[in-house]
C-alpha cells in the first residue's frame, strides 16, 4: 500500500497513516451554518454519477467508499489540514477547504489496495474557489500516474467558484489504465505557503 504512489517527488516516501483531517467547522465569517441543502452546479437527476466519497453530498449511483478497509483517504506527510465552509459551498450543506500547514507543497490523494475499474466512467467534475491558490495538479494512477493542472479548466486564483469538467482522457493520454486504478484521485500542489486555503466541492465523476 504504502509503495501505490510515489512517482509524486522522489523525495517524498511515505504516505503515512491514513488520515482523514477531522474537519473543523469555518463559520466566523459568515455568522453560523446554511441548512438548506444545496443541489450542485449539474443537479443529479437520477444520471449516472460516481460518488468518490469526498468533497461530495449529492446523490450517485456508485461509490467508491473510504472504509479504511481497502480504500483509504491519505494527506501526504501532514501537508494540509482541512475545514468545513457551512456557508460558502456549491453543492450539499458543505464545502471542504484544503489549508496548507508549512511545507512548500501539499498533496492528498484516495488510495484502494485492490485496483478499481473506472473505465465506465468518462469525466471528473470538481468546483475550486481561492484568492491565493494559483493552480494545482489533480489526477489519478492506474499503473502510471496521470496529472491534470486545473488551471487547464477555467481554474483561476480570483475568488470565485469555478466548475470544472476534466475529461479523463487526459489522463490516460498519459498511460492511466482506468481499468487499474489504485489511486481515483490525486491532489498536489506545488509552491505556497502555510495558511494557503482552497475550498473543494462538488466532486464526481460522470459519463457525459
Amino acid at each position: 500500500m504504502i509503495t501505490l504512489v510515489f512517482a509524486l517527488v522522489a523525495c517524498r516516501l511515505d504516505p503515512g497513516d491514513p488520515s482523514y483531517p477531522t474537519p473543523v467547522p469555518n463559520t466566523q465569517d459568515t455568522g453560523g451554518s446554511d441548512t438548506d441543502f444545496l443541489p450542485g452546479s449539474e443537479p443529479w437527476e437520477g444520471q449516472d454519477r460516481l460518488s468518490l466519497t469526498l468533497f461530495y453530498e449529492g446523490g450517485f449511483t456508485d461509490q467508491v467508499l473510504i472504509d479504511e478497509l481497502t480504500v483509504h483517504y491519505y494527506v501526504y506527510e501532514g501537508t494540509y489540514t482541512q475545514e468545513v465552509d457551512l456557508i460558502d459551498r456549491v453543492e450539499g450543506l458543505q464545502s471542504d477547504v484544503i489549508v496548507q500547514t508549512t511545507l512548500p507543497w501539499w498533496g492528498g490523494g484516495i488510495h484502494s489496495d485492490v485496483a478499481l475499474d473506472l473505465s465506465a466512467w468518462s469525466t471528473l467534475h470538481v468546483s475550486l474557489k481561492s484568492d491565493v491558490v494559483a493552480d494545482f495538479d489533480i489526477g489519478m494512477t492506474g499503473g502510471v500516474e496521470g496529472r491534470a493542472s486545473v488551471a487547464d479548466y477555467g481554474y483561476a486564483p480570483d475568488g470565485a467558484w469555478h466548475d470544472l469538467v476534466i475529461p479523463l482522457s487526459d489522463l490516460t493520454a498519459q498511460g492511466v489504465d482506468l481499468s487499474a486504478v489504485t489511486v481515483a484521485l490525486l491532489l498536489v500542489a506545488e509552491g505556497g505557503a502555510a495558511g494557503d486555503r482552497v475550498h473543494v466541492d462538488d466532486l464526481y465523476l460522470g459519463k457525459d
